[in-house]
């Protein structure tokens, strides 16, 4: 399942329980939505925006990550060879003495 249809049957389901139509939900929202599109997005066939699903977890009285839950996150497409290189990187090694501060000029 992708995670549009995923975020989708998350909110349907939510929705669902607290009886709120699609159109009640929609025309909450700022700038409303038409009913049509919080049904694509239930279908899995547009995905919200941050801000819309932001207004639509806040609307349904869930977190974000509500609609996240479950979902599993694919191992990133790096070559082998870089994940397992050390870093040479550490934040401990720095010096802040070690900068001279410059005036701005």
């Amino acid at each position: 399942m992708s995670m549009a249809h995923s975020i989708g049957n998350q909110i349907r389901m939510r929705r669902s329980i607290l009886r709120i139509s699609q159109d009640a939900l929609g025309t909450s929202l700022t700038p409303p939505m038409k009913q049509q599109v919080i049904s694509k997005i239930e279908r899995g066939r547009k995905e919200p925006s941050a801000s819309q699903l932001f207004q639509i977890s806040h609307q349904l009285g869930v977190p974000v990550s509500y609609f996240f839950e479950g979902l599993s996150v694919p191992e990133p497409k790096v070559a082998a060879d870089v994940r397992q290189r050390p870093a040479t990187y550490s934040p401990a090694a720095i010096n802040p003495a070690s900068f001279k501060q410059q005036s701005l000029k």
